[in-house]
């Protein structure tokens, strides 16, 4: 996929929707492209996950529980993945697999890895009004703002 198609792609998704061309373009040179067969796992629940996704074409399940698996949601062309397992601590919370095809046979995914992918999450979370001490543990949170209080505080006492 060349970088004006990924351009394209990520222009599309909700998340890169408000990036200038000159933005799309810096972030699509960090998504590399692979392709899938039918019934190929992408992720299993429980893995280690570090990549962040968009869906290219074809159409993924998303499945979650390992003992009795149920079917959670469908993911086709635009939609994201892989994000959940950069909130909860780099596990995979459900299993994805390929549902179908595009007509050359293959469902296509670009991903992100690394600090691109918690990027993107980052954007995600502002775009559904989640900030970060959101993800915190009640103790750390309210540690956080003990600290953030005394900071305002301090710059009220400079006014």
């Amino acid at each position: 996929m060349d970088l004006q198609t990924k351009v394209d792609l990520l222009a599309d998704t909700p998340l890169f929707s408000s990036f200038t061309r000159h933005e799309l373009s810096t972030v699509a040179e960090l998504f590399s492209e692979k392709s899938y067969s039918k019934g190929t796992t992408i992720f299993h629940e429980g893995d280690e996950g570090y990549t962040f996704c968009v869906v290219v074409s074809g159409e993924l399940e998303v499945w979650a529980g390992k003992d009795n698996p149920r079917l959670l949601d469908r993911l086709g062309a635009g939609e994201v993945l892989g994000e959940m397992a950069l909130l909860s601590g780099g596990r995979r919370s459900a299993t994805v697999k390929v549902r179908f095809q595009d007509l050359d046979e293959k469902a296509h995914v670009i991903e992100a890895q690394g600090l691109t992918s918690v990027a993107c999450q980052h954007e995600i979370d502002h775009l559904n009004g989640i900030l970060f001490v959101d993800h915190l543990s009640p103790l750390k949170r309210s540690i956080f703002r003990k600290k953030w209080k005394k900071i305002q505080e301090h710059l009220t006492e400079q006014m």
